[in-house]
């Protein structure tokens, strides 16, 4: 089933009885959806993409009382109750994608001008959960007022099918009720651990630094070395090392699952200088070093396939869109977008290409909209 068709199940925030109504619900969705695929970044936009293409849209939706103003889009999507959205959203997406044995990652992302200064309120941030084997997005929640990501990511988690799934989150969400809500998932997690966790993370860096020295001597572990990344004149070497939860560690009676501890360590050559960085964390299971590399690399990705893709193809941070829930639903709907626009495989471009091609193109448009539809 196409997105469209889920929409139709979502309520109308509005009173449908009033004199004022004139536009279906499901055709604003579809015009916000449709206009934002072809590169509309705000309501001025959407609704000039639907004066332009009325007659086209007509063909498929109602729009019997013409296209919406872009005061009537502000207001529905500042009325509409995100979790309906988000709720639609995921129907969709677990119906087009296969989510067994996937690395999933977990990060967030500051809306940097949805800050609503007249209503005292912050820009607002959102965590998302990307899907590596299928390269999407699988879900997105907005962190609560005076909240932070530590809230936020269990209850993302729980939207999710995490069955043999392995989950990555940085640092921030290195928290104990994190690591159960994944094992209750029946997934398992490799979580990078810093000073938030300063007993276990003193532990780690000393073991890791005394195995170091002794060339890991009598220690069981497993190494392995990436073939070395080239790219725009820098040179990066990756080496990953796991090795068991040591008997003697304290600080981990709470953590469930917990069962490796791993090391990476970055060496970066730049212009004839040389860099390294080391990360360390903590795992639900410690025999399989491909799987730890896997996870720790397809992390990465969601700053370059989620994160810049929404800031240079869509212009999210520069997105103005602020009123009450306007800004959530509209990154819901983004996340949308980006989803089919990586779905379609026809068409051999980056985002922001497929952006234009859905404005120029009819055809490439609707192939985009029901990419994956079953």
């Amino acid at each position: 089933m196409h997105l469209l068709k889920y929409f139709e199940k979502i309520e109308d925030p509005r009173n449908t009885n009033h004199r004022n109504y004139r536009h279906k619900l499901t055709d604003i969705l579809a015009l916000t959806l449709l206009a934002t695929l072809s590169g509309a970044d705000d309501w001025e936009e959407i609704q000039t993409f639907g004066e332009a293409n009325e007659e086209w849209l007509k063909e498929h939706f109602d729009f019997s009382n013409g296209i919406p103003s872009h005061d009537t889009l502000s207001r529905v999507f500042q009325l509409l109750n995100p979790q309906h959205l988000q709720t639609a959203f995921q129907q969709w997406i677990q119906s087009i994608c296969e989510h067994k044995k996937d690395f999933i990652s977990i990060d967030g992302k500051t809306l940097r001008h949805s800050y609503d200064k007249g209503g005292e309120r912050g820009a607002i941030h959102m965590i998302s959960a990307w899907s590596s084997r299928n390269q999407m997005v699988f879900g997105q929640i907005k962190t609560a007022e005076k909240s932070n990501e530590i809230t936020a990511i269990p209850e993302l988690l729980k939207m999710l099918d995490l069955t043999d799934c392995i989950i990555s989150i940085d640092a921030m969400g290195c928290q104990t009720a994190i690591a159960e809500t994944i094992i209750k998932g029946k997934g398992d997690y490799v979580l990078a651990i810093k000073g938030n966790q300063k007993g276990l993370y003193e532990q780690i860096e000393d073991f890791f630094e005394i195995a170091e020295q002794g060339s890991y001597k009598g220690i069981d572990h497993n190494h392995q070395i990436d073939s070395p990344n080239k790219d725009h004149g820098r040179i990066e070497e990756r080496r990953y090392t796991l090795c068991p939860l040591p008997d003697y560690f304290t600080h981990v009676k709470h953590w469930k699952g917990l069962s490796g501890i791993g090391r990476v360590e970055r060496v970066r050559h730049i212009k004839g200088e040389t860099t390294k960085e080391v990360s360390y964390y903590i795992l639900s299971f410690y025999q399989d070093i491909q799987q730890f590399a896997k996870s720790v690399r397809s992390h990465w990705q969601i700053e370059n396939s989620l994160h810049w893709s929404l800031d240079m193809a869509f212009r999210e941070d520069d997105s103005r869109i602020r009123k009450d829930n306007s800004p959530e639903n509209m990154a819901i709907i983004r996340h949308m977008t980006l989803n089919m626009l990586k779905n379609e495989k026809t068409y051999k471009q980056g985002i922001k290409a497929k952006r234009k091609r859905a404005a120029w193109d009819k055809e490439f448009r609707l192939k985009a909209l029901f990419s994956g539809s079953k």
